[in-house]
């Protein structure tokens, strides 16, 4: 793997890791707030199923965008980081496409949050950490996106 490569690689981890623990973060905040559900602070303030339709609203395309702009990522790879130059690009262009589906992954999850802490049904906690850890583990970088190879990932915690 190329330098370039190697460090957009990491920073695409920390930039991943860090939004991960934003939304983690926030969810262990609103179960100690509201006591896992059982004090919410506004529950007459909406409908659960309308949370619920409102939130799916967000979630669907929020994931199918995600899952989008990962194929415009592995694209980007699969065409090649092979000089230099065009490995730094590539790899900022890869990194790019995965931040923008982290963000598209981020939104539905954060409203989730937002609703369990305002009406308290845990179904919306659950449903938005399923679908934001299912979302962050299908686009999480992958050294082989960043080196413009078709080697498999390997695992072993290597950061290169």
């Amino acid at each position: 793997m190329k330098p370039a490569a190697s460090g957009t690689l990491l920073t695409a981890r920390i930039i991943a890791g860090a939004i991960a623990g934003s939304v983690a973060l926030f969810l262990a905040v609103a179960l100690v707030v509201t006591g896992g559900g059982r004090n919410p602070v506004a529950p007459a303030a909406l409908p659960t199923m309308v949370a619920l339709v409102c939130w799916a609203v967000v979630a669907v395309p929020g994931m199918a965008g995600a899952l989008f702009f990962r194929e415009r990522a592995v694209r980007t790879s699969e065409m090649g980081l092979s000089d230099d130059d065009a490995g730094a690009g590539a790899a900022a262009r890869v990194q790019t496409n995965l931040v923008i589906a982290w963000s598209l992954l981020e939104g539905p999850a954060l409203l989730g949050i937002v609703f369990f802490f305002m009406i308290g049904p845990s179904v919306l906690a659950r449903m938005s950490a399923a679908v934001f850890a299912v979302g962050m583990l299908i686009t999480w970088p992958r050294a082989e996106r960043f080196a413009g190879t078709s080697e498999p990932a390997r695992f072993g915690g290597s950061w290169d």
